[in-house]
């Protein structure tokens, strides 16, 4: 089939680097590429493989408006997901857009939310007897202060429909206050507010940053496996206080089947359709696996997994349009690095190597293993075959770099007047 013969992929929300990763996976395929964005300037546009470019409004910001300007658009084809907003309401638009023209996979909306929301993550995933850390619901400073004297510390408060690393961890009783309403602020934001979120207590179990894992997985249109992907993390971002968050800066795929078999059952027993991604650790002292989350869309390093032989944006495209999949029954060695961004592998390894947040030898030895023999490597977000995306993410990078040195100056002259 002649590549304008194919149907085309329209990508959602390519201001996010999910979805960058999106476009060069189905790109390389020959599959013409439909990029979608708020922002007129965000790099994906960039990409050689982008062959049309649309600019919508702000999806969080009108989400009614946003579907009928999609619908207003002079065509039709896959509709790829990328973001938890755009997951959500694409997850209530479904059957207007199917009926519109649109082909799409993903779940209805209560389904979807009882496993990304965590509040009904949590309660659901424990059903299963999948081990889960102790969690209370809390709406006041009260509430906070009542769990505070039954859970053991440290405990973390996060939104139940924020990104994972979006936390307070609270060590000390007089914290409580602030970090409640610090949270409340945080999911009454503009970036927030469409995701209703509330605000959850949580047990902080003791684990390190290589205890963290990632399982992949895509359910096709019949709510059927099409495989399970499993990352052991190396690194991820740091917060100032050396605490981790869930986002992979490195990382290496590892066989779990034990991950494999938690997830399956998690998504079966809902007739997931689609994909995810879920967020595990392992607790040493307790030689136990706790579920953490679930994203309803690809993760944000979305390129790994199909380099690496999980090609579940493919996947996506292929079971919607009637194409055959052939699934691995084996994954090779692989290692992954997100080490140009910003923020990113390099720039905050050497940042929290200067905090001592991070040995310098263990991030050395790291970066020694891209010399490994038979280990494919992804390192973002360096793509040699399209150089122009290549450029701009790295102008884009700059541009952050900038406005945050001017921001830093403007603060330090006021506080100085």
């Amino acid at each position: 089939m002649d590549k304008l013969d194919k149907i085309p992929a329209i990508l959602l929300d390519c201001e996010h680097r999910i979805t960058e990763g999106l476009i060069q996976t189905l790109g390389r395929k020959g599959i013409p590429i439909v990029a979608i964005s708020y922002d007129k300037k965000c790099p994906g546009f960039r990409s050689r493989f982008v062959t049309k470019k649309f600019v919508l409004p702000r999806i969080s910001d009108d989400p009614e408006k946003y579907i009928t300007t999609l619908e207003s658009l002079p065509l039709r084809g896959v509709l790829v997901y990328s973001n938890d907003v755009s997951a959500m309401v694409i997850s209530e638009y479904r059957e207007r857009l199917s009926s519109a023209g649109f082909l799409i996979n993903i779940p209805d909306l209560s389904t979807l939310l009882k496993v990304f929301d965590k509040w009904e993550a949590y309660s659901f995933v424990k059903s299963l007897g999948i081990p889960v850390a102790k969690t209370r619901l809390v709406q006041s400073v009260d509430d906070v202060i009542e769990c505070w004297h039954e859970l053991e510390k440290p405990l973390i408060l996060k939104g139940t429909r924020l990104a994972g690393g979006n936390y307070k961890k609270l060590s000390n009783r007089d914290d409580l206050k602030q970090s409640f309403f610090a949270m409340l602020e945080e999911i009454r934001s503009d970036g927030n507010f469409m995701r209703n979120s509330k605000i959850i207590l949580q047990e902080w179990k003791k684990f390190s940053v290589t205890d963290s894992w990632h399982c992949l997985s895509f359910y096709d249109k019949n709510s059927n496996p099409l495989g399970f992907f499993t990352i052991k993390k190396i690194r991820s971002s740091i917060n100032k206080d050396g605490s981790f968050t869930s986002r992979l800066f490195a990382g290496e795929y590892k066989r779990n089947e034990e991950l494999e078999n938690m997830t399956e059952k998690i998504l079966s027993a809902v007739k997931w359709r689609g994909f995810a991604s879920f967020d595990y650790y392992y607790v040493p002292s307790e030689e136990k696996q706790y579920f953490t989350e679930v994203n309803p869309r690809a993760p944000g390093f979305s390129l790994y997994p199909s380099k690496a032989g999980f090609d579940m944006g493919y996947y996506y495209y292929a079971d919607l349009v009637g194409l055959p999949i052939e699934k691995p029954a084996s994954f090779p060695k692989s290692i992954y690095f997100e080490t140009f961004r910003l923020p990113g592998d390099l720039t905050s390894g050497i940042e929290h190597i200067l905090r001592g947040n991070l040995k310098l030898l263990p991030f050395i030895k790291s970066y020694l293993r891209l010399f490994e023999n038979e280990t494919r490597k992804v390192i973002e977000p360096i793509r040699t075959d399209d150089p122009g995306f290549t450029f701009f993410r790295q102008v884009h990078n700059l541009r952050r770099i900038i406005r945050y040195f001017l921001r830093f100056i403007i603060n330090k002259i006021h506080r100085n007047v």
